[in-house]
């Protein structure tokens, strides 16, 4: 079964200048390509590492890319991680989109420049004019 597998892989496959595989017949921009095997259809690089004896098919095991090309499903640009690896990955590569990617300014109204935003030891975000309202607020309450 893996041998015709590999030669259908071996048709569909384009190198791009980053040395990246590509499927000839995927078009779409927005999802990986997959692949019909035995009426189920399977993520192609899924595929790749498991006939690469890295993983088996139906396990949860995750696929990640180190080419940040998530079409990709070239085997030296793929490895098995976990969910905090691929965490990892998308906060590194910049593809990290959190519950507040987008948000220009704090609950308060105030912008979230250079100026005025506080990265925290956590990597979260404050308003550093939130920051001063309140430290005032405290030192105010805290005088007799």
């Amino acid at each position: 079964m893996k041998i015709g597998i590999e030669a259908r892989i071996e048709n569909l496959k384009i190198v791009d200048s980053n040395g990246c595989w590509l499927s000839k017949n995927w078009r779409s921009s927005s999802t990986r390509p997959q692949i019909l095997l035995d009426g189920k259809l399977y993520l192609l690089s899924r595929v790749i590492m498991w006939l690469n004896g890295k993983i088996q098919l139906g396990s949860n095991q995750l696929v990640l890319h180190n080419c940040t090309n998530e079409q990709c499903f070239n085997p030296e640009h793929l490895y098995v991680g976990n969910h905090m690896d691929n965490h990892k990955d998308k906060v590194r590569s910049g593809n990290h989109k959190g519950p507040y990617t987008g948000v220009t300014h704090c609950i308060h109204g105030h912008e979230f420049s250079k100026a005025n935003t506080y990265i925290r030891p956590n990597g979260c975000r404050s308003c550093r004019e939130c920051l001063k309202l309140r430290a005032r607020k405290r030192k105010s309450l805290t005088r007799f």
